[in-house]
């Protein structure tokens, strides 16, 4: 919702970093739905397998997968930091 995006705005300025960003309440969509994870393969011009989603719901994780996408479940920074820059890192 609005507010959610005004908060991320103010409180987590290395969005802004992000080449794409999709806000579920200006797309019309939200996830699990697995129309907005095509959507996203879609606007960043990806295979499935070249991108990757983190998240801290086991559904959503799920349905990510399911289209081929790389995941990992956040649990913790300390887990999460390390599982993304060795994702990064790979050929």
């Amino acid at each position: 919702n609005e507010t959610h995006v005004r908060w991320l705005d103010a409180n987590v300025p290395g969005l802004r970093t992000f080449s794409l960003v999709i806000m579920s309440n200006e797309v019309g969509m939200a996830k699990p739905e697995p129309v907005l994870f095509r959507l996203a393969l879609e606007l960043l011009g990806v295979e499935a397998r070249h991108a990757l989603f983190v998240d801290d719901l086991q559904e959503n994780v799920a349905a990510a997968q399911a289209l081929g996408i790389c995941v990992i479940l956040h649990r913790d920074w300390a887990q999460t930091r390390p599982l993304i820059e060795a994702w990064l890192e790979q050929p």
